[in-house]
């Protein structure tokens, strides 16, 4: 199985890297980092040639092995790290023993969990996986044709592996380990950042307990979002930050470069964290370590422009804007739409920072979560500001604004908060605080750059009732401060905080409302894999996607179109259509928008179509006199036995005359 090649190319640098002197989880993040930035540039290589393909793939894929296997042949230097595992888990005590124990499980269920399941969340059915197809449909990332702006314009380094996987695997069957992988990268960055910090084996075992159990995080760790990939690489550029105190090597400027690159390149809020957290760390270091980083600064700046810079100019092409449209595609008005603030003022932030504060503190009873919303939106109004100002809210893509508001949704990958990691977080900080002399000056500095992203977070960007999960990367570096100073305050206490979290862990990791290990009705175990697209709110299409798609797929038809102007939940059908395996050419039909300037000249036309929630548009009989053939699932059509051109001309000129004698009656293939 070529997808093998990816497993063996990183265990190979990452004996490299143990060979030279890292540790077992030093190497294995210093491997991704390579690894990393080779799936970005040969993406971008192979979209120039339009050899994005299953050949050429797996073909770049046994070279990067090849010298990754050249890395890992380097003597082994005496004073290499030695991984001796029965060793290390002899030196552990017993509570380390069954946190661990209790860490591994948890991470093995959301492991699970991600394999069982189909791609389903909203996001990823409508711009996170339909661009993957598109891409392997064109051969490259270049821009095409499609009714949704953020496929283009949002940086794609998820969908890139994603996109490696697929092509190496032949299925979407590997596309939710990407998120799974980052989930257990950022334990182990949690647990590296804390013994830079000073933490001792207990402090570094929680850090990992605490990333590992994080609310939002476990129910997102088994999609395909991209907010883990976004923090893992926010973490691993800090802890990179934070070596860099002790050593300021050409090797380690080209890694915090690539970290800083890869964490824009992941997630557009990657803008708002990075800033804060670079700066305080810049204070921890000395004059000597501070004067060669700003001396190295221009190589960071240009690795930075060597990984976003395609897609910069892609942005700038059709947008004007190297970051893309400043909102994304819906109803109600532009304005409302917008990803940012505008007119910033200190009062108007501050509301914002109120917001998502209380995004964190649901409970399980409403009538408490009705006075926290009255608390927060009079303090909101004290500032002179209106809690569901349209201004500072975003709109669904329905057009509706859902108002400023306090919800307890514990099993929701988009609407779940992260409760007990935030009081821990702000109990760490207050004690912090008080007992600052027992603390570094650099966790202290840590700890205002933890602050200081939140904070520039809240500032630029737009409230949602879902904007919990993008605050992720706070969470992720907020373990290693709270694991650092819990036990050195109340190390009494932290088995049992260790022991809550794991319990939450658990039931997060089997009771996920989108992908669900234990469930009476809708369970990833007992469910046909091809139901799972449908778990996310949509169960009640999917019998009619399913039938749909094989009927498309059951013709001799290898360029399908698809109509989703109706319906922006196009994914399932893209999957759908492609489970035999069979290469087929799949794009978007019924484009209105600017982008269909970027069709190819040379590109076939659909000899399907499939257009979804179709039955009741007026406009399918524009579908009508192009295809002999229709057919109806439900509300999707499926039209096939294309008309010749000469013949689809003739029909039209006929077609409103025909209209007017018939009096509209339904179309019968």
């Amino acid at each position: 199985m070529p997808a093998i090649l990816v497993v063996l190319a990183c265990a190979l640098l990452a004996l490299g890297f143990i060979r030279r002197g890292s540790g077992l989880r030093q190497a294995l993040i210093y491997s991704s980092i390579p690894l990393s930035i080779f799936i970005v540039f040969s993406t971008e290589t192979l979209s120039v040639f339009h050899a994005l393909t299953r050949t050429s793939i797996p073909v770049i894929w046994v070279v990067f092995a090849g010298g990754g296997f050249l890395f890992s042949r380097v003597p082994q230097t005496d004073h290499s790290a030695h991984f001796e595992p029965l060793k290390v888990w002899r030196d552990l005590d017993q509570s380390e023993r069954w946190m661990l124990g209790a860490l591994t499980l948890i991470a093995g269920l959301v492991g699970l969990t991600a394999l069982l399941s189909a791609p389903n969340t909203w996001d990823a059915m409508e711009y996170h996986m339909p661009r993957v197809v598109e891409w392997i449909s064109n051969r490259g990332v270049q821009l095409y044709p499609t009714i949704d702006h953020q496929q283009l314009s949002m940086p794609p380094f998820s969908e890139y592996a994603i996109l490696h996987l697929q092509l190496l695997f032949g299925s979407d069957r590997l596309a939710n380990m990407v998120q799974w992988l980052a989930y257990v990268g950022c334990m182990l960055v949690a647990s590296l950042i804390a013994a830079e910090l000073g933490g001792n084996r207990r402090v570094q075992i929680l850090a990992a307990v605490i990333s590992g159990t994080i609310e939002t995080g476990i129910l997102g760790a088994s999609g395909t979002k991209n907010d883990y990939t976004l923090s893992y690489w926010v973490a691993t550029a800090v802890l990179l930050l934070l070596q860099w105190k002790r050593q300021q090597s050409w090797a380690l400027t080209l890694a915090i470069a690539s970290a800083l690159s890869l964490s824009v390149f992941s997630k557009g809020t990657g803008y708002a964290f990075l800033p804060p957290l670079v700066l305080f760390c810049f204070f921890m270091w000395s004059w000597k370590a501070q004067k060669t980083f700003l001396l190295r600064l221009p190589i960071l700046a240009l690795i930075c422009v060597m990984v976003s810079g395609p897609l910069w100019a892609r942005n700038h092409e059709f947008s004007g804007s190297i970051l893309g449209p400043p909102f994304f595609d819906g109803a109600g008005p532009d304005e409302g739409r917008m990803y940012g603030n505008r007119h910033l003022t200190p009062t108007r932030s501050a509301a914002n920072v109120l917001r998502n504060i209380a995004l964190n503190l649901a409970v399980p009873v409403g009538k408490v979560n009705a006075i926290t919303t009255k608390v927060f939106s009079i303090a909101i109004h004290a500032l002179g500001v209106e809690p569901s100002d349209p201004s500072q809210l975003v709109l669904a893509q329905s057009g509706y604004l859902p108002p400023f508001n306090i919800e307890f949704r514990p099993f929701s990958e988009t609407q779940a908060s992260n409760q007990l990691h935030f009081i821990l977080l702000i109990a760490a900080g207050v004690l912090c605080l008080w007992k600052r002399k027992q603390f570094s000056r650099d966790t202290l500095l840590f700890a205002f750059g933890i602050a200081g992203g939140f904070v520039l977070y809240a500032i630029l960007l737009r409230w949602s009732p879902w904007n919990a999960r993008y605050q992720l990367p706070v969470f992720v570096l907020g373990a290693s401060f709270s694991a650092l100073v819990l036990v050195r305050i109340t190390p009494r206490w932290t088995s049992a905080i260790a022991a809550c979290l794991l319990l939450l862990g658990v039931a997060l990791s089997v009771k996920n409302s989108s992908r669900p290990l234990v469930d009476r009705q809708y369970s990833l175990i007992t469910s046909p894999r091809e139901r799972t697209y449908f778990f996310d709110h949509h169960w009640d299409s999917a019998d009619s996607f399913i039938q749909a798609a094989r009927a498309a797929s059951g013709k001799s038809c290898n360029s399908i179109g698809i109509d989703a102007n109706e319906n922006h939940f196009e994914y399932p059908m893209m999957a759908l259509l492609n489970r035999d395996g069979r290469q087929r050419s799949i794009s978007y039909v019924g484009v209105h928008n600017s982008t269909i300037a970027y069709k190819h000249p040379a590109q076939v036309a659909p000899c399907t179509v499939v257009c979804l929630s179709c039955a009741l548009r007026p406009e399918q009989g524009t579908y009508q006199k192009q295809f002999k053939s229709m057919e109806t699932f439900g509300d999707i059509l499926v039209f096939s036995d294309p008309i010749p051109s000469d013949a689809v001309n003739a029909v039209s000129a006929l077609y409103p005359i025909l209209a007017v004698t018939q009096k509209a009656q339904p179309f019968h293939p």
